[in-house]
């Protein structure tokens, strides 16, 4: 280690030393305190930064023990850093004015109430000085929250006891000041100012928890809410804002009659028209509604207003916008499970279930962006979309399983028999739909042709119809691996009806499955093919000589020397290699005639293996020498 980092390296250590010396020093917190308010530092961020950081351990360690002049100092210190950064010319980075909100926020727990009553009053007092004092006194604020609201933060017994005394404390001095301030602040900046009153709204919000809720469900606050709502720059801190509002905890009857009441005052405002992030409101005004803690003598009440908002949970599930519809998911979820839980469903909650059941199917649509050969960010996001809307569509079968037999059936025959004209999104959403079914309306060990006859008897009728329709002809990748993952779950199928199975295998073999052009496509069919054997092999002698000559091409090891390259991976290979031998071991032929295919299968096998370890033992090259190496293991676990 060179001279220069030996001297950088004991620096370090005088530095962490004199830090250490400044802890645990009784006035090294002051000489950091004047340090930061006397200017000398004002364009040393990294000083600034240190002072704060000693003020910070004092406050969090001495300070609740301290003697009152240290208290006054420290006070004093507060009030002079309020005043310098609301000055234009003496303010600090954010980063430096969040470290000095956590500092007082901090000696906020030990003086108030007892030691500084009137701390509220003092820190509103600078909100005159203009813009930059509003932005220290919510960063203030929100400090304030993070020790004593924040239920992510672990406190100690001690710390909770504390900090409920500090907001009974609130409560009792000065909410009605602080709401008021709140008002004034929006009202002052909503033109000039947005960033100083979306911070602001996110108090609101975090403080309506534990605040009478007179304070915000009041005349003045609704009409400034909906104004911002009407803003675009301000409508989703808005947004964010009421459904804080709205999912405070309440007696149920109240709380039902405040939801209706922002409810009618938003729908006659039009706010429900806008093309915005209302879908979380929404969701929140529903999930308060569904308040398990409920009185008896509300559920009536509480499920009529329940029922009078169906209508926009299912233009927020339907916007075309996945982030707008993700949002009432649980919203729709609730409502189901809301649903089961009565005797029997009413007529309008039919058609609303119904109506649930028509917008998932169209959310399941693929968007004509999705790029299905080189899947994204953007991609991801929609398939985990569409987990989520087929456990809604799953829900709602558990809940009336006719209704959603009936509709998926109507919908696979009328877009089957008409797929040539159809878009190739319409297809796949049908297909996958009929797919969904297994899910949806499970049966014991795959057995969705017996037992329940209504469900046997229709998805029977449709499975027939998508090998018969040739709709696996329309070429669409997504169309194509959802008709073989289709044929593959419902593969019990072919015991009932055998003659559809020249037709499946025809698909599996040639440009639709194993020779498709897409990579993707395969990958998969090559898996898929296996199980569809597997299952179906008591029914598939009569075509084995026909499969085994069409998949000989398949068969054949690629090698560096001839220059082979087939269009399955390693890997999609084992696949096929096990399909060959469990159509030979499985078919009823006779012993002799299965062994002499067994040996059609293995010997190129051997003979490749054998001509590759000579070829590796020859090659000088050390490239050469890995693609023989990886040729020789291709054997071996082919064999």
């Amino acid at each position: 280690m060179d001279e220069l980092a030996l001297q950088g390296l004991a620096s370090l250590a005088m530095a962490v030393q004199f830090v250490e010396q400044l802890k645990q020093s009784i006035d090294g917190w002051k000489v950091c305190a004047q340090g930061f308010t006397s200017g000398n530092y004002h364009q040393n961020d990294h000083v600034k930064f240190f002072c704060l950081q000693i003020c910070e351990f004092y406050t969090k360690t001495r300070y609740p023990q301290a003697s009152a002049e240290d208290i006054r100092i420290m006070q004093a210190f507060i009030m002079t850093s309020l005043e310098m950064e609301s000055n234009p010319a003496s303010q600090s980075k954010p980063f430096i004015r969040n470290k000095l909100a956590q500092v007082i926020s901090l000696a906020f727990v030990s003086d108030f109430p007892l030691r500084w009553p009137r701390f509220f009053s003092d820190i509103m007092s600078t909100l005159t000085r203009g813009p930059l004092a509003v932005d220290i006194y919510l960063r203030v604020l929100m400090g304030i929250d993070t020790e004593v609201v924040d239920r992510d933060i672990a406190h100690s017994p001690e710390e909770a006891q504390r900090n409920s005394l500090i907001k009974d404390a609130m409560r009792e001095r000065c909410v009605n000041d602080l709401a008021d301030s709140w008002y004034q602040i929006m009202t002052a900046y909503e033109t000039t100012q947005p960033d100083i009153v979306i911070i602001c709204l996110e108090i609101v919000g975090r403080y309506v928890s534990w605040m009478d809720i007179s304070f915000f469900a009041n005349e003045r606050m609704v009409a400034l809410l909906l104004k911002f709502l009407r803003l675009e720059t301000l409508r989703e801190a808005a947004c964010d804002c009421v459904h804080e509002i709205i999912s405070k905890g309440m007696e149920p009857v109240a709380k039902t009659a405040l939801i209706e009441s922002f409810m009618n005052v938003l729908d006659s405002a039009g706010i429900f028209k806008c093309e915005s992030k209302m879908s979380k409101l929404e969701e929140g005004k529903t999930v308060a509604l569904l308040s398990k803690n409920g009185a008896n003598r509300s559920s009536d009440t509480t499920l009529a207003a329940l029922e009078a908002k169906i209508p926009y949970m299912l233009r927020f599930l339907g916007d075309e916008d996945d982030d707008v519809s993700i949002a009432v998911i649980d919203f729709a979820t609730e409502y189901i499970a809301t649903v089961k839980t009565m005797p029997a469903m009413s007529e309008v909650q039919k058609k609303h279930i119904e109506g649930l059941l028509f917008t998932i199917i169209k959310k399941l649509k693929y968007d004509e962006s999705y790029n299905f050969e080189k899947e994204g960010e953007e991609e991801a996001e929609f398939q985990e979309y569409r987990k989520q809307a087929r456990v809604i569509f799953n829900n709602i079968a558990s809940l009336d399983a006719q209704m959603i037999l009936l509709r998926v059936h109507e919908l696979v025959s009328q877009t089957l028999s008409r797929w040539q004209s159809l878009d190739y999104r319409d297809v796949e959403v049908a297909i996958t739909l009929m797919y969904s079914l297994g899910e949806a309306i499970p049966a014991s060990h795959g057995q969705h042709f017996s037992g329940n006859l209504e469900k046997a008897s229709a998805l029977q009728d449709m499975m027939r119809l998508l090998i018969t329709s040739q709709v696996s002809r329309q070429g669409h990748i997504s169309v194509l691996q959802q008709f073989f993952e289709t044929v593959v779950r419902y593969d019990r199928f072919f015991v009932c009806e055998p003659q559809h199975i020249p037709e499946v295998l025809e698909a599996f073999l040639d440009e639709r499955g194993l020779r498709n052009t897409s990579p993707k496509v395969r990958s998969r069919v090559a898996y898929l093919f296996l199980r569809f054997v597997k299952s179906t092999k008591t029914h598939l002698t009569p075509y084995l000589e026909v499969v085994l000559t069409k998949m000989q091409d398949l068969l054949t090891i690629n090698s560096p020397d001839n220059g082979l390259t087939h269009s399955l991976s390693d890997s999609d290979q084992l696949f096929i290699y096990e399909t060959a031998s469990t159509l030979i071991v499985s078919s009823s032929i006779e012993p002799e005639k299965k062994q002499i295919l067994m040996k059609q299968l293995l010997l190129p096998i051997a003979s490749k293996f054998n001509i590759m370890l000579t070829k590796l033992q020859e090659e000088q090259d050390e490239k050469r020498q890995l693609a023989y190496a990886d040729c020789i293991h291709n054997a071996m676990s082919l064999a």
